[in-house]
């Protein structure tokens, strides 16, 4: 049910830029992807506002003995925002009222 309240809700105004990445509904987090110079501004305003979101780890091929590079995952952990459901309406509409106040980077 959070999912979809995300769905319907995150960028309403700013839909061009943010990409929605939770395609299937899972229970504990919702993805979204935006620019990389502005996921930490993002995740900061959400801590802000009393709630709660988090990055990606890094790709950890630098930490392993092996010559892949995985570009794209070099590239698409700089972007993403886990958002965690919560049970908790007022909750979820600080997510909300937190990517609409950023909206001006965005």
């Amino acid at each position: 049910a959070n999912n979809k309240y995300f769905r319907e809700n995150i960028g309403l105004s700013t839909k061009s830029k943010i990409k929605i990445l939770s395609k299937s509904d899972l229970c504990w987090r919702f993805n979204i992807r935006v620019d990389e110079g502005v996921r930490d501004r993002i995740i900061e305003r959400i801590f802000l506002n009393g709630a709660f979101a988090s990055r990606l780890f890094p790709n950890l091929t630098r930490y392993l003995k092996t010559s892949s590079k995985f570009p794209n995952t070099s590239k698409h952990w700089k972007h993403v925002i886990n958002i965690f459901n919560n049970q908790n309406e007022d909750y979820n509409k600080k997510i909300i009222k937190s990517i609409e106040e950023m909206k001006g980077i965005l």
